[in-house]
């Protein structure tokens, strides 16, 4: 589904919030701006000229000069689709160009409840052991902590998941990065190739999956991203090479 630009900035920020994370100073000035020019066509109540050359007539005041009919004419003039969709267009350039110079501040913010998220899910993974986190009976038997402990889990999968829409959106709107579904939890995680190949995370951002491969979970900028991706693809590479030689 392509989305107009402003409103794929404005995903970054609304799965941002929704993760628990606060949005940078700057972006969130800038926001507050990109709404503001967003917003004024969408808003703006158009007075009928028809009722403003009228009033000027009964009123016995020349129409071409009347204030209230030129009021009227400008109002019709910045009342249309075109300048609407102009203006939503500034809007996304205001917001994607915060969400470029500040992406530091941004990953910063997701980190801080990316972080917290990854503690939790290591923490279950040492506690529930291999388990499917659906199987709730087989977790509550363990009695303990384990209620506990599963229920941050579960938390923790849902701030992770929200954060990735949050930097999928900001990769679409700022291109920093390229979002390919192969390499999709490289955003995600440092595993290598063995790991990748083994578990099969290749195309998917399931995050109890990786945890319960042995993989850590870290998230991943755009130039870590990248070292990422050419890292799998080098081993890879190489384990091809070394298959074909057997």
């Amino acid at each position: 589904m392509n989305l107009h630009p402003y409103r794929t900035a404005q995903r970054v920020l609304i799965a941002t919030r929704k993760a628990g994370a606060t949005v940078p100073a700057p972006i969130a000035k800038a926001e507050a701006r990109a709404e503001k020019i967003a917003a004024y066509t969408d808003t703006f109540t158009a007075p009928e000229l028809r009722d403003a050359l009228v009033a000027a007539i009964d009123a016995g005041r020349e129409p071409t000069t009347d204030p209230h009919v030129a009021a009227a004419l400008n109002a019709q003039q910045l009342h249309n689709e075109a300048l609407a969709d102009t203006m939503r267009t500034e809007a996304g350039h205001i917001l994607t160009d915060a969400l470029t110079q500040h992406d530091t501040a941004l990953i910063d913010a997701w980190r801080t409840v990316f972080d917290t998220a990854a503690a939790a899910l290591h923490t279950a993974h040492e506690v529930l052991g291999d388990i499917d986190l659906n199987n709730a009976e087989a977790i509550l038997r363990q009695g303990g902590d384990a209620a506990d402990v599963w229920t941050k889990a579960k938390t923790g999968i849902r701030t992770i998941d929200t954060i990735t829409q949050a930097w999928v959106a900001w990769a679409q709107a700022t291109r920093l990065a390229p979002v390919d579904g192969t390499w999709q939890a490289a955003r995600i995680t440092d595993a290598d190739w063995h790991t990748w190949h083994t578990h099969k995370l290749g195309g998917s951002t399931d995050v109890w999956a990786i945890v319960r491969a042995g993989a850590h979970l870290d998230l991943a900028d755009a130039n870590t991203y990248r070292q990422r991706v050419d890292q799998l693809t080098t081993e890879r590479a190489a384990e091809a090479t070394v298959a074909a030689a057997r």
